[in-house]
């Protein structure tokens, strides 16, 4: 026969693990709410700070990097870097969809129009705007790719820094 004080240990234990599993699902909710939050108030610093070094970065033709700098100025370009670089560096930490800022923000096309300029700046040092560049090839990447690409970044990084000390 089951002992009445057996039955309410169980119910109360079920309820424990029911009220964690819950919590959990209201925590991923509430993380994926703040990730889309975040990545809505980036586009729209995007708007308000950086869209005219952005048109003209689209809207002009470059003969070379010096061409570039002249037409978009090098605080221009330095600050649409900085930016894709914060963003990078929030989604390496997992702490915005990866996917939100893929779909929502042109980082892949930035990139590509300004990859010269970084590689240039780099000659400063190796380390500048890695995680602009991780972000800009996310979608081109799959799962296993992404772990790599990011290790091989990350070990650039690191060579840089020490060099440095």
């Amino acid at each position: 026969m089951i002992d009445l004080l057996s039955v309410l240990n169980g119910v109360a234990a079920l309820s424990i693990a029911l009220g964690a599993v819950f919590a959990v699902l209201q925590l991923r909710g509430i993380q994926r709410d703040r990730s889309t939050q975040l990545v809505i108030a980036l586009f729209s610093q995007f708007l308000s700070e950086l869209s005219e070094a952005q048109s003209v970065l689209f809207s002009e033709e470059f003969k070379d990097v010096a061409d570039m700098r002249k037409k978009c100025s090098e605080e221009g370009l330095v600050k649409l870097a900085g930016f894709y670089e914060g963003v990078g560096f929030l989604v390496s930490r997992g702490l915005v969809d990866a996917r939100l800022v893929v779909e929502f923000l042109p980082v892949r096309p930035t990139w590509e129009r300004m990859k010269p300029w970084v590689l240039q700046y780099r000659e400063k040092g190796p380390a500048w705007w890695t995680n602009f560049e991780f972000v800009a090839n996310l979608d081109q990447r799959t799962d296993q790719g992404l772990v790599e690409a990011e290790k091989k970044i990350m070990e650039r990084a690191t060579k840089a820094f020490r060099r440095r000390t």
